[in-house]
């Protein structure tokens, strides 16, 4: 080869497989939580959980199906909607939806250094949505029991996003709100019954852990549910 002849183009294979996230979004599927999880939930009811990070022992209840992804692509893609993600955490359920082609931005009130999706940064706080109006607002809690004193937060940011002009709201809740005893958050309940249900689709029971020793017990599921309103 000439001394001054160009180097070869890499492929674009090749040149998406050097980006951080797209090398996430191979491996995917990869996380240890994940056969953690399968295990409780196929009936064992004992198992190691030093493979669980906090987070994901935690929210894993967030972790997506094909159906829900599937649901989220198609009411936001084909209409030229994008993904924003607040309380986003290690962004797994949003690395997910990365992998399959969406383009999501995620804002957490802390930055995690280990986290799945890169795209995030440090808010939501009192940032304006404004900038945001053309995506779907994604919102994960854990159900719709879970109520800051003062007011719903999940409430407070759906009607910021709606009044900065956005339309989509994707939620994941418990599917029974008062199944384990707590106050629901009626606000949220409330809120969200004012725009139209497009879309529901159950995700996997997530077993909830009691931790003794480095090891788990799981002793009651957890329903989660994603819905996605128009409003």
């Amino acid at each position: 080869m000439s001394r001054h002849q160009p180097p070869a183009t890499a492929s674009p294979a090749a040149q998406a497989a050097r980006d951080p996230q797209d090398l996430i979004s191979a491996r995917i599927l990869e996380n240890p939580a994940l056969t953690s999880r399968d295990a409780l939930i196929n009936g064992k009811p004992w198992v190691d959980v030093t493979p669980f990070c906090n987070h994901v022992h935690t929210y894993g209840y967030a972790i997506l199906n094909q159906d829900a992804l599937g649901l989220i692509h198609n009411v936001t893609v084909p209409h030229g909607h994008k993904v924003l993600s607040l309380f986003t955490g290690l962004g797994y359920a949003e690395a997910q939806m990365i992998a399959q082609g969406m383009d999501v931005i995620g804002f957490d009130r802390e930055v995690l250094k280990e986290r799945w999706l890169l795209d995030t940064h440090q808010g939501p706080g009192e940032m304006s949505l404004s900038r945001f109006s053309d995506r779907a607002l994604f919102l994960s809690f854990p159900d719709p029991t879970k109520k800051e004193n003062g007011g719903s937060a999940p409430v407070s940011f759906i009607d910021r996003f709606l009044n900065a002009g956005g339309s989509t709201v994707i939620t994941i809740n418990e599917a029974r709100p008062r199944a384990h005893g707590i106050k629901c958050d009626q606000e949220l309940l409330d809120r969200l019954a004012q725009g139209t249900c497009v879309g529901e689709i159950s995700l996997p029971a997530w077993p909830t852990v009691m931790c003794f020793v480095g090891r788990g017990h799981a002793h009651n599921d957890f329903q989660p549910v994603l819905k996605v309103h128009q409003f």
